[in-house]
């Protein structure tokens, strides 16, 4: 599925409707992690099916530095005006010294059309995976040192 306005403008549209139920609580998580995510373990199905049983309103699938788990969203499931509302998100790891080197970034709507996202996407891409292989080789190293 591309993320692009066409699908956020529809998201928005379910939002409007969900909030003009009237409701004085919404169940929502908009920080999921799948095996798209260095640290995630479950696939975009297993993920949905959990979210879509918890009966939640609105979800989003941040993963690190990674928005592929979109790709394997079918229209079916967007469009089917049922289930959870996807707010399309990603977790950006960033450079901060404040935050001793790294941090991470949730944004949230995100358009795959969009060159300055493109831009950005591309030159973090897989550094999360860089920073935990940075660690690892820091723990293996230590190990040698007794």
């Amino acid at each position: 599925m591309k993320i692009d306005r066409n699908f956020n403008e529809f998201q928005l549209r379910r939002l409007k409707k969900l909030y003009n139920r009237g409701s004085d609580y919404y169940y929502v998580d908009l920080h999921i992690h799948t095996n798209y995510s260095a640290d995630g373990t479950q696939t975009f199905k297993q993920a949905y099916s959990v979210a879509s049983e918890c009966k939640m309103d609105i979800i989003s699938y941040t993963d690190h530095d990674s928005i592929g788990v979109y790709k394997e969203i079918s229209e079916k499931i967007i469009y089917a005006n049922e289930g959870p509302i996807i707010i399309p998100g990603i977790e950006f790891t960033v450079s901060v010294p404040f935050y001793s080197g790294r941090c991470h970034v949730l944004k949230y709507f995100f358009d795959e059309n969009n060159n300055d996202f493109n831009s950005n996407l591309g030159r973090i891409d897989n550094a999360y995976e860089s920073f935990l292989y940075t660690i690892n080789q820091g723990v293996d190293q230590r190990k040698y040192l007794k």
